[in-house]
């Protein structure tokens, strides 16, 4: 059996014990309940002092072309382009910079007013914005404004007003006349009084400081798949405010967008009185011409074959004048893009009248990433700071110089047909070489009689149906869903709250993780089973009271209830037929109790009938003394360095049964005494008058006196306590009992045992304490030894 007892569990590697740690929790629950009620007062507090946000959102339709531009219309019939300026058409993400632009945001804010802003008192946060419609006031701009904010203190016949940052400084004014500071508050009915003695506060921004904010404020977003219907959305402290800015800036940008409509067509109708002015003027000098030479050649017919040649001339002539002019056209596309490569403002050019997949392809491309530009925000005048501003502005200078590329190779294909169309036309001239000349004279000039005669009335009749569509001229733009109310978006009090208990649960959690998991105390007995070699004899529990003699004087008590059945467990390992053994107890550290054990052993063995002498081997801080209440007299120390015999200190207790011997003086070598022969030759004479010699000594690796008497022991009992001693010590425990420097006979006793703190450790105690380990460890028993009374090592004797 004894031999079995050296055999080395495998050893269970250290993993993380779910289960305890849920128990950790459960001991701890007062604390996450506490951090659970701080969250939710938190989380009260932000929703109760936040000043809260309101958003407005409506619907917008861009870019249904619901009209043609003019002027792309007269470039596609060819008729003057070579006079016509390159434009540039906002393509639908264009229109969405123009939504965001300043230019729309001033519109907007000229309609709201809004570089006038009002502030009334809260209740808990000061002054808070406020309607401005609210106030029966209205703030008018003198000739000396001075822009800021101004405590206003409403009184009876007017008010007193001071800047925000000189409070002191008040002046008194009226209603309707200017005050100090060079502006008017108007009263628009009379003041009652609800804002008599009260304070408020107007702020007077800067036109560019409002728009700013206006823009700030505002969101558009796409939501339709083919891209033309947008969201737009503002928030605002003030609700009012928010359905206010959504409203305004569509209707601006509906406001702006007719606006350049209009500015459109009255170009074109600019464009088209020039051409009907100096087409009228040809077709009049050309009707007399042909007049003088009708009259002086007396010709009345002139259809003849000549007549069908000079009109296919005249149709060559003009294809060739169509190509040159999309010709020079291109040139100055050309022209415009040479000027904006590398430029902060970067836009592409609509080609009208030409038909071409790589050059739709390229200027997709460019509108693509104009859309992306304008959803990010970014700035090409940044782009020497900005990576986002300096990536875009690489990829349209890389995609603008593709379209250059694309028009110059459209430039070589109109010189390719301009040649090609002269050609035609000079063949036909050959030809007409042939015919007499005076009826050559007479189809030429009635040719370009007709042509002008058809442009004029071609232009007419343009010029009156642009003057119609001016007239009753459509925005591109529609606006959808007008922004209805506003709705309180922050501080969104679903959010806060779950975020609050998130936070308020796991903070108090990862923190209690953070102390079990870097927690190195042994807290239970699994954290011994499943990492020690060595078997563990039994659990102390741990005792309210501690008293000296409890078990001689309380044979029936919780403690002797437990060193009993610590003495019934050390029956099974010490060998039969013995006449004394020898105990070392010691520990890992001080402070664990080896003395308590040494002292409560050493009772109930003597309890049970059985001859014990118990020896303060730690001379170095003595202990054993002071709880049976013996006089630090002579000792082991005085005994063993031949100051004394053994029967001078061998001294007696309140059972005859047990025995004890102090430590004596503090030697000055106590590892040479224990070392020494003279305590080989103690042990032999305490062996024959004595059962069991416990040796109460210092802890391992403290210092070498435990060293010393290890060597010489049957069995080492080796107290951990829960709580002080930590898991680092098993390991070392380890290495000694398989490197010998633990006999195997080793025990380990865990003392100070509180389940409540044992982290669901399955093992437990209770009135007669039947433990059942179930270490298999080798003992050839099976798990659950021990049964209470009568289970002694010996029979007690009352």
């Amino acid at each position: 059996m004894q031999e079995q007892l050296v055999q080395p569990r495998e050893r269970e590697e250290e993993s993380f014990d779910v289960g305890a740690f849920v128990f950790f929790l459960l001991r701890y629950w007062y604390f996450i309940l506490a951090a659970l009620a701080l969250g939710l007062a938190v989380a009260y507090l932000i929703l109760r002092y936040s000043i809260p946000q309101y958003e407005a959102m409506g619907q917008i339709l861009i870019n249904q072309d619901l009209q043609q531009d003019p002027l792309a219309e007269l470039t596609q019939q060819g008729l003057g382009a070579g006079r016509m300026r390159t434009r540039i058409m906002d393509p639908n993400e264009n229109s969405l910079r123009v939504l965001q632009s300043s230019a729309v945001a001033d519109m907007a804010n000229t309609e709201m007013q809004l570089d006038v802003r009002w502030y009334g008192e809260g209740r808990i946060r000061g002054l808070m914005e406020t309607d401005a419609r609210e106030f029966p006031f209205q703030v008018e701009q003198g000739d000396s404004l001075v822009l800021g904010r101004f405590d206003v203190y409403f009184q009876e016949d007017g008010y007193q007003i001071s800047p925000e940052d000189e409070p002191g400084l008040k002046t008194d004014a009226r209603f309707g006349k200017p005050n100090a500071y060079g502006f008017i508050i108007q009263g628009m009915i009379e003041v009652g009084n609800d804002y008599h003695n009260t304070k408020a506060m107007v702020e007077l921004r800067s036109a560019l400081s409002a728009t700013s904010d206006l823009k700030g404020a505002v969101q558009v977003n796409e939501i339709s798949e083919d891209g033309s219907v947008y969201t737009v959305s503002a928030r605002h402290v003030v609700a009012a405010y928010a359905q206010d800015y959504v409203n305004a800036l569509m209707e601006a940008f509906i406001a702006h967008s007719k606006e350049e409509k209009q500015a459109s067509y009255q170009e074109a109708l600019r464009f088209v009185q020039d051409r009907l002015t100096e087409i009228g003027d040809s077709l009049q000098k050309v009707e007399q011409e042909l007049t003088r030479f009708r009259v002086n050649n007396k010709i009345i017919n002139t259809e003849s074959k000549g007549a069908m040649l000079f009109t296919r001339y005249q149709e060559q002539l003009e294809e060739v004048i169509r190509l040159e002019n999309q010709l020079k056209y291109l040139e100055k596309v050309e022209a415009y893009l040479a000027g904006i490569v590398g430029a902060d403002e970067l836009k592409s050019p609509v080609i009208t009248g030409i038909s071409n997949s790589l050059l739709e392809t390229t200027l997709k491309n460019i509108q693509t990433l104009y859309a992306e530009m304008a959803l990010k925000k970014v700035d090409l005048k940044f782009a020497e700071s900005s990576p986002a501003a300096l990536r875009f502005r690489a990829q349209l200078d890389e995609y603008n110089r593709a379209l250059t590329e694309v028009v110059a190779q459209l430039k070589q294909d109109l010189q390719n047909s301009i040649q090609i169309a002269d050609n035609r036309r000079r063949e036909i001239e050959l030809e007409l070489g042939f015919f007499p000349a005076l009826e050559q004279q007479m189809v030429n000039i009635k040719r370009r009689y007709e042509m002008f005669q058809n442009l004029y009335k071609y232009l007419s009749e343009k010029k009156l149906d642009i003057g119609i569509r001016g007239a009753t001229v459509l925005s591109d733009h529609k606006i959808v869903e007008y922004a209805r109310g506003a709705n309180q978006v922050s501080p969104n009090a679903k959010k806060i709250y779950a975020l609050s208990l998130s936070l308020a649960t796991s903070l108090p959690i990862l923190l209690l993780f953070g102390l079990f998991y870097f927690d190195r105390r042994i807290k239970s007995a699994d954290d011994i089973q499943k990492h020690s070699a060595i078997p563990l004899i039994g659990i102390v529990p741990r005792f309210k009271y501690l008293r000296a003699g409890e078990i001689f004087n309380s044979p029936k008590s919780l403690m002797a209830e437990s060193f009993r059945n610590l003495r019934t467990n050390l029956h099974y390992v010490f060998k039969k037929g013995v006449p004394s053994r020898v105990i070392v107890i010691t520990s890992t550290r001080p402070g664990e109790g080896k003395t308590f054990c040494s002292e409560n052993l050493a009772q109930i063995l003597a309890y049970g009938g059985a001859k014990v002498v118990v020896i303060g081997a730690d001379m170095r801080r003595p202990q054993l003394f002071k709880d049976f209440n013996l006089k630090k007299d002579k000792g082991l120390s005085e005994l063993l360095s031949g100051q004394c015999g053994l029967g001078e200190v061998l001294l007696d207790t309140a059972n005859a049964n047990l025995k004890v011997i102090i430590s004596g003086a503090i030697p000055p070598n106590p590892t040479e005494l224990l070392e020494g022969e003279s305590m080989d030759a103690l042990i032999a004479e305490l062996s024959e008058r004595f059962e069991f010699i416990l040796f109460d000594t210092t802890p391992l690796d403290i210092v070498a006196d435990a060293n010393a008497l290890v060597a010489k022991a049957d069995h080492v009992l080796v107290v951990l306590r829960q709580n002080i001693t930590t898991k680092d010590a098993i390991p070392m425990l380890n290495a000694k009992w398989q490197h010998n420097q633990l006999p195997k006979t080793t025990l380990l006793l865990l003392n100070d045992f509180d389940h409540k703190k044992s982290y669901g450790s399955k093992y437990g105690y209770g009135y007669g304490y039947g433990y059942g380990y179930g270490y298999g460890y080798g003992y050839g028993y099976g798990a659950g030894y021990g049964s209470g009374y009568g289970s002694g090592y010996d029979s007690e004797r009352k």
